[in-house]
């Protein structure tokens, strides 16, 4: 499924993901060759990017990740699946 299909059929929160799921592979490539001038710009970008997705730095990852580990959603039955989220009824 293409990223505007996944937009289109509600499932925003999967198509950000694949969006954060790209920009730190590029991060990833351009962290290697650009430039030593470039990569603090690049660095911002991926700050801004886990702060608008609300989670601003690592050491909030690994919290998060240590707290929901712990305390699976119980409106779920404590599956671990419940990063995934289901599409918005739009009718």
């Amino acid at each position: 499924m293409e990223g505007w299909e996944l937009i289109e059929r509600g499932y925003h929160r999967e198509a950000m993901f694949w969006i954060a799921v790209t920009h730190s592979r590029c991060h990833k490539v351009l962290s290697r060759v650009a430039p030593e001038e470039m990569k603090q710009s690049f660095r911002n970008s991926y700050r801004d990017l886990g702060s608008d997705l609300g989670v601003p730095s690592f050491t909030d990852i690994r919290q998060r990740y240590g707290r929901d580990r712990a305390n699976p959603s119980p409106s779920l039955g404590g599956s671990r699946n419940h990063y995934v989220s289901q599409p918005r009824n739009r009718g």
